[in-house]
């Protein structure tokens, strides 16, 4: 079996609560695991891939509905924003695996943004968590690229020793002013043969809205995600 055909043998074993739909494979163009491949060209190999850039979780009905009918979701200001971070850092999609903490959609939900309802739903989150070892432990990546709060705080709850927790929500200005928006030799309970790079950066979608505020040694703003993506080293 595939190293993607396994990961999605995985999704299929997962029990959904009412509040997520499963989701698999639907999309056949550019996308986020589950729904697509996560990948930019059509591989059955993961594990070749040096960088895992980790979202929360797919969509909602409504925004994967409209995924589904073009066929890909880079159409997307998540999409657009992040090709053009990566795109001036120096970062090549090719080069990374797209996936999400919380596998699925969320049901009846009006918002794809803001905390999944899975968070709610603690022995789903802790098949989900479970998932992501999975998937870190097969792609052995270079570096993780947490976008936004949420995949940094579920990250917490795996690893060792990424001391981000701030004795509340996670908030990027208390991040940068400690430092510790790129943390180097990660390593996770679970797979202890791996230490990896993360780095956490603002949600893509609110970009515009987040970046100017964050700060990286003697970079700011934009330029500071920038410096921070260009700390992965891939040779």
């Amino acid at each position: 079996m595939t190293e993607l055909k396994i990961l999605r043998a995985k999704v299929d074993k997962l029990s959904y609560p009412p509040s997520v739909i499963k989701i698999n494979g639907e999309i056949p163009g550019l996308g986020f695991f589950p729904g697509a491949d996560g990948m930019l060209e059509k591989s059955d190999k993961i594990s070749d891939k040096k960088i895992m850039v980790l979202g929360q979780d797919q969509d909602n009905e409504q925004g994967f509905k409209r995924s589904l009918d073009r066929g890909y979701e880079d159409y997307s200001k998540t999409w657009q924003n992040m090709k053009a971070l990566f795109g001036i850092a120096g970062i090549s999609i090719v080069d990374c695996f797209f996936t999400n903490c919380i596998m699925g959609i969320r049901k009846n939900s009006k918002s794809n943004t803001g905390k999944s309802p899975a968070m709610k739903e603690p022995e789903f989150l802790r098949q989900c968590l479970e998932f992501l070892e999975f998937q870190i432990a097969l792609l052995n990546p270079r570096a993780i690229v947490s976008l936004g709060a949420v995949p940094a705080s579920l990250l917490c709850m795996i690893s060792q020793n990424l001391n981000i927790r701030l004795g509340g929500e996670i908030k990027f200005s208390e991040i940068d002013s400690r430092q510790i928006a790129v943390s180097e030799a990660v390593k996770f309970e679970n797979i202890p043969e791996l230490q990896t790079m993360i780095i956490l950066l603002t949600h893509p979608s609110y970009r515009q809205i987040n970046a100017k505020r964050r700060k990286y040694g003697h970079h700011t703003g934009s330029d500071a995600e920038i410096a921070m993506l260009q700390e992965i080293k891939l040779n």
